[in-house]
C-alpha cells in the first residue's frame, strides 16, 4: 500500500479521490495513490545496455494514477483527459 502522504501530489489528490468515486461509484474499496515523473531520452534510446551514453532529461510532465481493487479480475481504467473509460479481463469471475 502506498502511503498516501509520501506521494507529492501537489495538493491534487482530493480532486483525484472524488473524480475516482465519480468514474467508479460503485467501489467502495480503499484507494492508492501514485505518481510518476515524465522523462525523454534527448539521446541514447535502447544504447544505455549496450555500454553506450544516455541523456535523461526530465519534463513537466507526470502521471498520477488512483487505483482500488474489486472482488474481481477484471480491470477497468478511466482516463480522466480524454474522458474515456475502458475495461479487460472478460467476464467477471471472482478471485481464486
Amino acid at each position: 500500500m502506498i502511503d498516501r502522504a509520501a506521494v507529492d501530489d501537489g495538493g491534487q489528490a482530493p480532486a483525484l479521490h472524488a473524480l475516482f468515486r465519480r468514474a467508479f461509484p460503485q467501489s467502495d474499496a480503499e484507494t492508492a495513490l501514485a505518481r510518476a515523473p515524465g522523462r525523454v531520452n534527448l539521446i541514447g534510446e535502447h544504447t544505455d545496455y549496450n555500454d553506450g551514453f544516455v541523456l535523461p532529461v526530465a519534463v513537466a510532465r507526470e502521471v498520477r494514477v488512483l487505483s482500488g481493487r474489486r472482488p474481481d479480475r477484471r480491470v477497468e481504467i478511466y482516463a480522466a483527459n480524454l474522458d474515456r473509460q475502458a475495461s479487460s479481463g472478460g467476464k467477471s469471475a471472482p478471485r481464486g
